[in-house]
């Protein structure tokens, strides 16, 4: 391959995370330059061996969503703003876990103590309310980006095991800060011995 100086940028390197190598995914590390056209190839300036590099975004790179998690099972889109301002967090938030239902499983020693808590997600855009387990409740309130916490309200409400009209009132109490809880709970008498 043969190029006129002015045609080319050469002698520029990458330390990886930028390119592979055209038709592969292998990680090209080393140098490289950019044709007028924007192409690029191996090696610091045209020659026969030189190589065509393909360009990948570097924010998809190093802010790899499953660095955080090990078995996330999505993986993110990439929207041109991303790249424009990189943010990671807002970009792990992409590859998520679904929120799932959780019901709860009552155990002796709730019974014993005479209450347990019981965790409910409201969702910002459509309203639908769920049961979730403590461990959804708590990564939601930590913030952390295994669940998309931004789109949720949260709350947490003290389930009495003996008494109905302790959970009527807690329900009517939290439904005016978390409004549609009151439509959502099947009944205050839940659990109840």
């Amino acid at each position: 391959m043969y190029l006129p100086k002015f045609k080319y940028k050469g002698d520029l390197t990458t330390p990886g995370k930028e390119y592979t190598l055209k038709g592969t995914q292998t990680e090209y590390v080393g140098q490289y330059f950019e044709t007028y056209s924007g192409r690029y190839y191996t090696e610091p300036h045209p020659s026969p061996t030189s190589k065509e590099l393909k360009k990948y975004p570097e924010h998809v790179r190093e802010v790899s969503p499953n660095r955080s998690f090990d078995n996330i099972p999505f993986s993110p889109v990439v929207e041109d703003y991303d790249l424009i301002k990189p943010n990671e967090h807002t970009f792990e938030l992409k590859s998520t876990y679904p929120i799932r239902t959780h019901y709860p499983v009552i155990s002796e020693s709730d019974y014993e103590k005479g209450f347990t808590y019981r965790y409910y997600v409201r969702n910002k855009n459509n309203g639908r309310i769920q049961e979730v387990s403590s461990d959804v409740f708590d990564n939601m309130e930590r913030s952390t980006s295994k669940y998309y916490y931004p789109n949720y309200l949260i709350v947490k409400i003290r389930w009495d095991l003996s008494n109905l009209v302790k959970n009527r009132d807690e329900i009517r109490k939290t439904d005016r800060l978390f409004p549609g809880l009151s439509s959502y709970v099947r009944s205050p008498g839940e659990f109840i011995r």
